[in-house]
């Protein structure tokens, strides 16, 4: 097993047993934008769903 399947491995383990590996809804992803610098530059989003989190980030960031 090569180091990128051992990680894979261990990233299911700890999030395999979730319902959604994602904020629930758009009230909990205020809450974590509320953490975003708002002269973000860049930003990163993991998709994790259907893209709903990555939607409101692009209505509030120019990032």
């Amino acid at each position: 097993m090569n180091s990128h399947d051992q990680y894979m491995q261990d990233f299911l383990t700890v999030f395999e047993p979730l319902t959604l590996w994602g904020p629930g809804d758009d009230s909990d992803t205020l809450k974590a934008m509320s953490y975003i610098s708002d002269n973000a530059d860049s930003i990163l989003e993991i998709g994790s769903s259907k893209g709903f989190s990555t939607c409101l980030l692009a209505e509030h960031y120019n990032a």
